[in-house]
């Protein structure tokens, strides 16, 4: 996914050429794909030097410099893992992320310095995450529509409405986990849509209220048999060893 910056933002100097002399954009890339972040959308004519400055969270600033007059380039404090140049420094100078990570999100300065001056495009870039999706019964009580570990949170609606109770979890590397349970005697029927909206893509899952088997009801009326027929043995052992106690008393002469 390439994060191009429109040209439509540049702003005129007193220079023969519109140029921009500070731009800032904020853009986004999906996790596992590909993105390129360009430095300059005309040819640089003149360059001298050229550095990308990455900060990404928690981290010390990463450079990456291209030095036109000695043809070579230099990093310090990368650690050069998916980040690079596009195809070769001296050919253009864009910025290559590939594959995207949470760890990508940050800012990206590209600083070029000519004989007219010095010159800056700033990125904030955003990693997006898509959610992992799921559907379940919580018994025959509730169902649960989970939208695990996206970035930036989900949406959750349901189809029909019903009471629900939402609730987010943030993890440590800024996902979010948005779990929603609803109550089925709340809706209006025995099946249920989750829908789910994310900047990645949108997905809906239905599902059955689930309702019990006949296996639920053969426990208790077997017990109650059971337990029935302990009493009546039990009633049925009692009067009868009354009875012949009764029966073996001697009579009176």
């Amino acid at each position: 996914m390439a994060a191009q910056a429109p040209s439509s933002n540049t702003s005129t100097t007193q220079m023969s050429q519109q140029i921009s002399t500070k731009d800032t954009y904020n853009v986004s890339a999906q996790v596992d794909t590909k993105t390129v972040l360009s430095c300059y959308i005309h040819q640089i004519k003149n360059l001298v030097m050229l550095n990308w400055e990455i900060l990404l969270r928690d981290t010390v600033p990463c450079i990456i410099a291209y030095r036109k007059y000695k043809n070579e380039t230099k990093e310090t404090n990368c650690s050069g893992e998916g980040i690079n140049w596009e195809s070769r420094a001296d050919w253009d100078y864009e910025l290559r992320i590939n594959p995207v990570t949470i760890a990508n999100d940050g800012d990206y300065k590209c600083e070029f310095v000519t004989p007219e001056g010095n010159f800056e495009r700033l990125y904030h870039l955003s990693v997006v995450v898509p959610p992992l999706v799921n559907l379940s019964n919580e018994g025959d009580e509730s169902a649960v529509c989970k939208a695990a570990a996206g970035k930036p949170a989900a949406r959750i609606t349901w189809v029909p409405e019903g009471v629900c109770v939402t609730s987010n979890e943030t993890h440590d590397n800024r996902t979010v986990t948005v779990t929603s349970s609803c109550s089925w005697k709340s809706f209006n029927g025995s099946r249920a849509t989750c829908f789910i909206s994310h900047l990645t893509g949108n997905s809906n899952l239905s599902i059955e209220r689930q309702t019990p088997g006949p296996s639920t009801f053969i426990f208790p009326v077997v017990s109650f048999f059971i337990l029935g027929c302990v009493l009546n043995s039990g009633v049925c052992f009692f009067f009868c060893k009354t009875k012949d106690s009764r029966g073996s008393e001697p009579t009176d002469n």
